[in-house]
């Protein structure tokens, strides 16, 4: 490896690393962005891991409700699209959808 190859490794190294401050204010210093007020408050993006350190989507779910899932794609039929070209050159995209027998047909 050449020594900008090493360095720039640490420096991803470095970056997996952290875990006390916003990954995306970090990057932004490594590609010195101009626009970094220095604030590690108001420089936060407020959606990487750091910043929200809780997930967004849990891995919860309800067994009944997964059941009920299951049991509606086992039913239902595939979704059929069809393509029609109008007289003034639109692609127009058509479809009927037919769920499981419990639920009513729609098309339009």
């Amino acid at each position: 490896m050449t020594e900008l190859r090493r360095q720039q490794w640490d420096e991803m190294k470095q970056y997996m690393s952290i875990t006390d401050r916003c990954l995306m204010t970090q990057l932004r210093r490594a590609l010195d962005d101009v626009t970094l007020t220095g604030n590690d408050v108001s420089d936060a993006c407020g959606k990487c891991s750091n910043c929200r350190p809780r997930p967004v989507v849990t891995a919860a779910y309800d067994p009944q409700l997964a059941a009920r899932a299951v049991q509606h794609l086992k039913t239902s039929r595939k979704v059929e699209v069809t393509e029609k070209l109008t007289k003034f050159s639109y692609n127009l995209i058509t479809f009927s959808v037919v769920t499981s027998p419990n639920f009513s047909k729609f098309s339009c």
